[in-house]
Order: structure tokens, then sequence, then C-alpha cells
């Protein structure tokens, strides 16, 4: 188990990253996405964006910025059933994800 609230990794060769979300001491969520689907994310981030909207397979994702703190929002697609997930980090948490993200990529790029 990890102590910080994401562990992300890099697949190169199948162009995938795996961000692991950790809700508790004993719970993680576990997602896949696209390497170019993360890559446009974290230039909205570093864009300031303020709401960065996007899907991801069968989910839909929200990142709204508020005052005080993150949410992260994502369902699944185009269902009223299913169960909505959300999420709030500090700013500081957020900025932590991108800059980890982003050091990993230009780790893979170097080697």
């Amino acid at each position: 188990m990890f102590d910080k609230p994401f562990n992300i990794h890099i697949n190169k060769d199948k162009r995938i990253v795996q961000l692991a979300i950790r809700v508790s001491d004993n719970f993680v969520q576990d997602h896949i996405f696209d390497l170019q689907t993360f890559m446009r994310i974290t230039k909205e981030f570093y864009k300031g964006a303020k709401v960065i909207e996007f899907m991801n397979v069968h989910n839909y994702w929200q990142l709204y910025f508020k005052k005080n703190y993150v949410k992260m929002f994502y369902k699944l697609q185009d269902s009223n059933r299913s169960p909505n997930y959300h999420f709030r980090f500090s700013h500081e948490e957020i900025m932590m994800l991108f800059d980890e993200f982003k050091a990993k990529l230009e780790k893979q790029r170097s080697k």
C-alpha cells in the first residue's frame, strides 16, 4: 500500500497510464487511461483550467477546481443507475499527481 493519495505508473509500450486512487488504508481504486488522454488532461491542468471533463473508455470524468479543494468525479457514461464517485483532494495533492506524471513521462522518454 502507499501513503500518498495517488500512485501513477506509465506503460510506454502499451501507451497507458495506470492511476491508483487511495480511498483508505485498505481500499484503492485502480484506473487505466490512454496515455494521450492523460497528456491532454495534464496540459489543461497546467494551463489553469477550472474544469476538466473527459471520457475514459465508458466513464465520464470531471475535475472541478474549487476555491478550497479539487473535486474529482466519475460515473459510467449514459447511465442513471450507475454509482457516482466523488473525491475531494487538496490543490497540493492534485499538483503532486500531475508533477509526478510529468516527471515519470520525462523519465520514460529518456530511456
